[in-house]
């Protein structure tokens, strides 16, 4: 009875141990749940150095799957397929992309994946594969490095124009540095003629305030000249005005005259242009004696 119950724990410990070591292993292998999983071919047309089965897939850093195989395709040896398999929850869409990443400078190579579009539609199975396809970009560390050579090339071409545009910016330095040396000479030539005409201007200066001075005198002296005329010039208008004044009364008086004159000399010839049209008539009657109001005829 004792013997019995002795295997019986002994056989319950070694289930126990197997059933540890079942899920010790299984967390080894990084399944560490048991949802399902849906697999995609990721196509990539850059190097996949660094990339090795069993890698890490991830989504946004979170781990979420594991590279299953890679390969070359057939016929086309610039297209490597590599078939992941990520948690069915991960949003994989028909615009996710697939890129190279890697862990630090030195660190191993995974794949990232990334979705612009949540709500995109799912990916597309082609023919010749068993899965959807995603496309896939290679690691941008990897190309830096691959353009490394081409960007040391361009940087000695750089240098070399640096170095020449160096030597000619030396040339073009001493080309400057002479003309400014004779720009310097002219300017102090310049300058001392400038100094020279100075001087003279200020004499000239001098001359033009002291002809200025006696033209201002002068001018002081025939303003008064001009101002003593005026005055002489109003009196004598106002001489002018009252004789004018004077000859009009004059001339009004004689007009006066001239008009009443006129009249007396018109009435005059009217009694005259009478008579002789009586004359004409009657030519006897300047043999008649004269009326008491008539016109004596001398004997």
């Amino acid at each position: 009875m004792e013997r019995t119950a002795s295997y019986f724990t002994v056989g319950i410990f070694v289930s126990v141990v197997a059933l540890a070591l079942v899920g010790f292993l299984i967390w080894l292998a990084g399944v560490h749940d048991f949802g399902g999983y849906v697999r995609y071919t990721v196509y990539f047309t850059d190097p996949v150095s660094g990339l090795a089965d069993e890698a890490v897939v991830k989504y946004k850093g979170v781990d979420v799957g594991r590279i299953l195989r890679m390969r070359l395709a057939p016929g086309d040896t610039d297209l490597v397929k590599i078939d992941i398999e990520v948690r069915e929850d991960t949003p994989v869409r028909q615009n996710t992309t697939a890129e190279i990443q890697t862990q630090g400078v030195l660190g191993s190579s995974y794949i990232e994946l990334d979705t612009e579009n949540a709500g995109g539609d799912p990916p597309v199975r082609v023919s010749d594969d068993d899965y959807p396809v995603l496309k896939g970009r290679g690691s941008r560390l990897q190309r830096f490095f691959d353009e490394l050579p081409n960007v040391a090339e361009q940087l000695k071409t750089t240098l070399s124009s640096i170095d020449a545009l160096s030597k000619e910016g030396s040339k073009t330095a001493s080309s400057i540095r002479d003309f400014s040396e004779n720009a310097n000479k002219r300017i102090d030539t310049t300058l001392s003629t400038f100094e020279a005409f100075s001087k003279e201007s200020t004499k000239t200066a001098a001359a033009l305030r002291e002809l200025s001075d006696n033209v201002n005198r002068k001018l002081d002296t025939t303003l008064s000249a001009i101002d003593d005329f005026a005055k002489e010039g109003r009196r004598t208008a106002g001489s002018l005005r009252e004789l004018s004044d004077n000859a009009n009364k004059q001339l009004e008086t004689t007009l006066s005259a001239i008009d009443d004159f006129s009249k007396e000399g018109g009435r005059t010839a009217a009694s005259i242009r009478g008579l002789a049209d009586k004359l004409k008539d009657d030519p006897s009657q300047i043999l008649r004696a004269p009326s008491q109001r008539g016109v004596a005829i001398p004997k």
